[in-house]
């Protein structure tokens, strides 16, 4: 009897173990992309992301400016919006600006992904309840719209993979 529960058990962890839910939760996927300077790019956003959630304007700053050299001649856009993230000083702003990079910056890393996975995250209480997406190359709610305050809001909507 005592070895039926343990073969029982044993087949039980297997299982959840091998499930998506399980697999994906809370584990980096880096995702790979077929040109060097869109890999820049998404690892230089990442790290935007996390200075907007830690609510820093300074690095955030920062952070934009430094991206500002990972785009091309055809990104005018793109590069335009991380210089306003890069000069504004509050927030609030560097936020919004931020939430309309994602939606830029989303139709460049789906063309350009060859590998692994990319998530688009929404959190429905950004931007006074109007909602905001971010990317990530994790499942894993971390908020950089509203930053310590409700660090944990949002969810994962796509899974941004090679078509």
């Amino acid at each position: 009897m005592a070895t039926r529960i343990i073969i029982f058990l044993g087949t039980l962890l297997l299982f959840a173990i091998s499930s998506p839910a399980y697999s994906q939760q809370g584990v980096e996927v880096d995702p790979e992309f077929s040109d060097a300077a869109t890999d820049k790019i998404f690892h230089d956003y990442l790290r935007l992301r996390d200075a907007l959630v830690k609510s820093d304007v300074k690095k955030v700053a920062k952070a934009a400016s430094g991206m500002e050299e990972d785009f091309g001649p055809e990104q005018v856009k793109l590069k335009g919006l991380v210089q306003q993230i890069a000069t504004e000083k509050d927030l609030v702003e560097q936020r919004v600006t931020f939430a309309t990079l994602t939606s830029e910056l989303e139709k460049l890393l789906a063309e350009d992904i060859s590998g692994g996975t990319v998530y688009k995250l929404h959190c429905p209480m950004a931007n006074d309840g109007e909602g905001a997406d971010w990317l990530s190359d994790a499942a894993v709610i971390r908020n950089p719209f509203l930053g310590e305050k409700m660090l944990s809001c949002g969810r994962v909507t796509q899974e941004i993979t090679k078509q």
